[in-house]
């Protein structure tokens, strides 16, 4: 009986429970956690509620918002008559029938940071259903409530709300319109202190500058501006990315380079999959026009394998040094490089295929005319060779010398890489990036207020009066000496 008891015990297993995200209870969660930091004013608080906001966002339907925009908000409210009529607009679902149970209920507290945070909701489902005037008028009055109650705790609500509106103008072909309002907004952002808005509004300004092609203006901008380092990992992100897209148009390829590797480091392995794609897309193109071939694992990715095709047969192109199969390679996928704004870039690695079919010659022959260079090449002229392997050893991508009366390339003897400091300046690049991350995580590490003065407190309740005198007297002797 004991044993057949054993054996019924070992055979149950545990009962998992699923848990139901339920969008209305988070929602109403975040607002009862907004309401608390604003009162504690406390910004992790804040923090916390935008973190867990788009998950939220994701799964809120019209009907739920409607829901919890009467609950939280009263009968008379401007913003209360002005998101419903908007929502009201938006076409709903078959399954949206059912209005939820809490909503009989009205909340007593109504701040202006509830009103802003459920505004930016309505905002969002207009431009998810494009109805494009309709959010632009939403965000205005958004963005003027902001502006009207002057409160610090809104600050990163009315930066978000310019995102809104610069997306939305975006989307309607009118971004140069709001240009001249980021830039006013910025200005107020930096007279009061407020760094997330800061970081907001340089990069809404750099992707105006961009989406115009003003790449001059754009370079003026950032070099007047300081981007705040304690922002989010997000606003670092795309910052990381205007830049590096900036350089790369400006032939700082180096910079370029750096600012797009650190920000394929920093970028979430889970989520912003059209991030990481673009990122990728740039960076390829920004090392091989420094000479160097991307590395093979950005290809082999499986979410990043079909839409970094192209860039992969433009990495074999450059990387064969055949002109003819990179001509065919960029006639191929023109569309896709221009929809990609890397166009440009793609037809400057004209000379890096060049280059880089030089350097294979270079290695495999110790002599060889200029005829058999523009053959092998596929180059116009010998005249046209003789200028590429000029350019080329000028610019230390072959070592090598010209004879001009025979028309030949002679190449010298190779060097071994290990004798130079290229192994010491790639371990110093490695070394720089681990000590920038150390210096952030140090610098985001938070403690108590006073924290120390309470761990003194007791240290000196446990000695004695005898222990007292003796460091004070030791103290003295020491001070005499």
């Amino acid at each position: 009986m004991g044993k057949e008891g054993k054996n019924i015990e070992a055979e149950v297993e545990p009962v998992v429970v699923e848990v139901v995200f339920k969008p209305v209870e988070a929602l109403e969660e975040n607002l009862r956690l907004l309401v608390n930091s604003v009162n504690q004013k406390d910004e992790t608080l804040l923090k916390r509620v935008f973190r867990k906001t788009t998950a939220v966002r994701k799964g809120i339907s019209v009907q739920n918002l409607e829901d919890v925009i009467c609950k939280w908000l009263p009968d008379g409210n401007v913003s209360r008559s002005q998101m419903i009529t908007d929502l009201s607009l938006i076409p709903r679902n078959d399954m949206e029938v059912e209005s939820s149970a809490t909503s009989k209920v009205k909340e007593t507290t109504v701040t202006p940071e509830v009103e802003a945070y459920l505004h930016l909701f309505t905002v969002q489902l207009l431009l998810q259903s494009k109805k494009y005037k309709e959010s632009l008028s939403s965000v205005s009055l958004l963005l003027e409530n902001c502006a009207k109650s002057n409160r610090r705790t809104l600050d990163i609500f009315q930066a978000k709300g310019y995102h809104y509106k610069s997306r939305t103008l975006e989307l309607m072909g009118k971004l140069k319109d709001i240009r001249n309002e980021l830039m006013g907004a910025h200005r107020t952002a930096c007279l009061r202190l407020d760094e997330y808005g800061q970081a907001a509004l340089i990069n809404l300004i750099l992707r105006n500058f961009l989406q115009q092609n003003l790449i001059e203006q754009a370079s003026k901008f950032a070099a007047k501006a300081t981007f705040p380092d304690s922002v989010s990992n997000n606003q670092q992100l795309r910052y990381l990315y205007y830049m590096g897209r900036i350089h790369a148009i400006q032939l700082d390829y180096s910079l370029a380079y750096r600012n797009l590797t650190q920000a394929i480091r920093k970028s979430p392995a889970n989520t912003g999959l059209g991030y990481r794609i673009t990122i990728h897309k740039l960076a390829s193109i920004v090392q091989l026009l420094m000479g160097e071939t991307p590395e093979r694992v950005w290809f082999s990715q499986p979410e990043l394998h079909q839409p970094l095709k192209p860039y992969f047969e433009l990495v074999k192109a450059v990387r064969n040094g055949s002109l003819a199969e990179y001509d065919h390679i960029r006639k191929q996928y023109a569309a896709d490089f221009e929809k990609d704004s890397v166009l440009t870039l793609v037809v400057r690695l004209r000379n890096s295929v060049i280059r880089t079919g030089l350097r294979r010659i270079n290695v495999s022959y110790s002599r060889i005319s200029f005829k058999d260079i523009a053959n092998k090449l596929a180059l116009e002229s010998l005249d046209t060779a003789e200028l590429a392997c000029a350019k080329a050893i000028r610019d230390g991508v072959i070592d090598a010398k010209i004879d001009h009366d025979a028309k030949l390339l002679q190449s010298n003897e190779s060097m071994d890489i290990y004798a130079t400091i290229e192994p010491q300046q790639a371990f110093h690049r490695r070394i720089q990036f681990c000590l920038t991350i150390h210096n952030d995580a140090m610098k985001a590490m938070r403690y108590p207020p006073d924290a120390h003065k309470a761990k003194l407190k007791v240290e000196e309740k446990g000695k004695t009066d005898e222990e007292i005198a003796k460091e004070i007297e030791h103290e003295l002797e020491e001070d005499e000496v």
